[in-house]
């Protein structure tokens, strides 16, 4: 008897986390004007502080907390992006290049 217990409390106790879990949501970061993948493009979840990057064709994975709504996509040269979650779980993002800065010269 105290092992079917056993068992059923492990059974609802599984349930409740995969019911309760953390959802993953995955996207393609790419250049606005070229189409092309941008490698090593910052994916931040803002409420919670953590994230990832992208990988050698743009893509990324991140687990995503209950708590977490945005996304805050960073790139050298390129516009930062707030991103909004809401029912999502796969984004194709583009990325517009930023200010464009002027040319700095040097003479030693």
């Amino acid at each position: 008897m105290k092992i079917i217990r056993s068992v059923l409390f492990f059974l609802f106790l599984t349930c409740y986390f995969i019911s309760f879990g953390q959802s993953v949501i995955s996207g393609n970061i790419t250049d606005e004007s070229t189409g092309e993948a941008l490698i090593g493009a910052n994916i931040l979840l803002v409420e919670i502080g953590t994230g990832t990057i992208t990988d050698l064709d743009g893509n990324f994975k991140i687990e995503l907390p209950p708590k977490a709504k945005q996304l805050k996509i960073t790139y050298t040269g390129y516009e930062d992006q707030l991103i909004t979650i809401a029912d999502n779980t796969v984004f194709n993002i583009k990325m517009s290049a930023g200010k464009i800065l002027d040319e700095v010269v040097v003479i030693g």
